[in-house]
């Protein structure tokens, strides 16, 4: 399973690493600090869970946007908002449409753990 974590923050990113590791230790963890890098990161090595923020700090792309993109490579992908940004409601909302997770950061292992439970029962691309 790829997990691919987006956030402006190194410390967040570290912090999802780590706990992506201890819910799920076979995931290939990869972490980016852009949308732009996760987009690229998807392409060449798949993504069957994304953990973004929804404002990424720096990038023009945001993690609404990127989680369209990442949909588009994988169909199939789970997606985890975690965030404390004032959108929060907009990516409700957005959560319902799209069949994805959110959480409001830090992440907690209850919702990284769902979040890979249903890409493990997910069908394959």
């Amino acid at each position: 399973m790829n997990v691919i974590c987006v956030d402006d923050s190194r410390l967040v990113l570290l912090s999802l690493r780590r706990k992506t590791g201890l819910i799920v230790p076979e995931a290939r963890v990869f972490t980016c600090r852009s949308a732009k890098q996760a987009a690229e990161t998807a392409r060449k090595n798949g993504c069957d869970v994304l953990l973004t923020d929804i404002d990424i700090g720096g990038s023009e792309t945001g993690g609404l946007d990127l989680a369209r993109q990442i949909r588009e490579i994988n169909p199939n992908v789970n997606i985890i908002f975690v965030t404390v940004s004032p959108e929060w409601e907009y990516a409700r909302d957005v959560r319902i449409r799209a069949r994805t997770e959110a959480s409001v950061s830090p992440a907690s292992r209850t919702s990284l753990y769902w979040g890979s439970m249903r890409s493990r029962a997910a069908p394959a691309a």
